[in-house]
């Protein structure tokens, strides 16, 4: 197998699902018209089961190993779920608007905004921002964590930065 080759592929499991997390087992997965959150299994693609939270619209997820965090901007939160029935358990503000993606580090939360062109890092109990730095780009889209780095998507420019976290 070479990079770039595909390894597997299935269909999102419900039309406009722009946001997707990997969790350990299942994909999490948000979908703008069902407004319901999926799990769905990573290797076969089955839905195992469909959540309806209370909040509707989520521009990103992260996996914190217990439990699932959501970024709302229309009302700027950050929120911490249940992933078996998506119950609210606790909700931090996110430090600027224009918020655009999390990602979880193993102890804090990380945050990029596409209005700041920032990076943050928060405190997941109280959404207070131990450090932040510039972005790599002017549209950063979308923040991941690989256990050492930051993953920034700049969708406009169709780059993606490996960012050092220290």
């Amino acid at each position: 197998m070479s990079a770039g080759d595909v390894v597997r592929s299935y269909a999102a499991p419900d039309a406009s699902t722009p946001v997707i997390c990997l969790g350990d087992g299942p994909i999490f997965s948000w979908s703008n018209v069902a407004t319901k959150i999926t799990l769905t299994d990573l290797l076969t693609g089955a839905v195992l089961r469909q959540l309806t939270p209370v909040l509707k619209s989520y521009q990103a997820f992260a996996w914190d190993g217990r439990t699932l965090w959501a970024l709302q901007t229309t009302n700027n939160r950050i929120y911490q779920l249940d992933p078996h029935d998506a119950t609210l358990l606790r909700d931090i503000p996110a430090p600027v608007a224009g918020g655009r993606g999390i990602a979880w580090d193993g102890r804090t939360l990380w945050f990029v905004s596409l209005g700041s062109h920032r990076i943050y890092q928060l405190n997941p109990l109280t959404g207070a921002v131990l450090t932040s730095f510039a972005a790599p780009s002017t549209a950063p889209s979308s923040i991941n964590w690989d256990g050492r780095s930051l993953w920034i998507l700049d969708v406009p420019a169709d780059t993606i930065y490996q960012v050092a976290a220290a």
